[in-house]
């Protein structure tokens, strides 16, 4: 899976979503989610203990308006997510972050799911069945894609940091590259290579 899997959120229900979107609300910009019609859906990332992820999304608007905030229920504190790398860098380096060889792949997928290129999101590809066809390939075609894929996962691990095979989807285009992961948090792509241009995909596989 090349996104944090759906199935890794638990949906929050009654007095404990209301209790989140009293903490929550104040930061968001002034959009008051309502428990009545808003679904929070939590999960818990190691690499950020005593932390909840939350994906805060209120159905009754049109189209629906989602928020994505991590929240730490003992030290009552609330960071929401723009998209950009800044809050999540500003929190890895309060806490600071806790990764390892373990959870450095959660990481890396957490960072790119939520943040984006100046152009789009880059897509973490694993294989085919991560992309978002416009019209689905042939057999013939989709193997082929399949075979330039790898997943992904650590080559390298040294002071702390992690060196990671990857391929993204970015406008597009399929390509690998090596991600660098310091001990900070800080990432860092390098080693680009094209593999195919021109997939009839859709631009961005979020649709935001």
């Amino acid at each position: 899976m090349a996104l944090i899997s759906k199935e890794a959120f638990k949906k929050t229900e009654g007095k404990r979503k209301r209790d989140l979107l009293d903490h929550a609300n104040p930061h968001l910009d002034g959009q008051d989610f309502n428990a009545d019609t808003t679904t929070v859906l939590s999960y818990e990332p190691s690499f950020y203990p005593g932390y909840k992820l939350l994906e805060i999304t209120d159905r009754e608007q049109v189209p629906y308006v989602t928020r994505i905030v991590l929240f730490s229920e003992k030290k009552k504190d609330v960071v929401v997510l723009d998209w950009t790398s800044a809050p999540i860098y500003a929190l890895n380096e309060r806490l600071p972050i806790d990764i390892d060889v373990h959870n450095v792949s959660a990481y890396v997928r957490f960072f790119f799911q939520y943040v984006k290129g100046a152009k789009g999101s880059f897509i973490i590809v694993e294989s085919s069945d991560d992309m978002k066809w416009k019209d689905d390939p042939t057999p013939a075609g989709r193997k082929a894609l399949g075979d330039m894929l790898e997943p992904l996962r650590v080559t390298d691990e040294k002071d702390g940091g992690f060196t990671l095979a990857a391929c993204f989807a970015y406008r597009g285009s399929l390509f690998s590259a090596d991600i660098q992961v310091d001990k900070t948090g800080q990432v860092m792509m390098q080693n680009e290579e094209l593999l195919i241009e021109k997939i009839p995909v859709m631009d961005d596989l979020l649709g935001q």
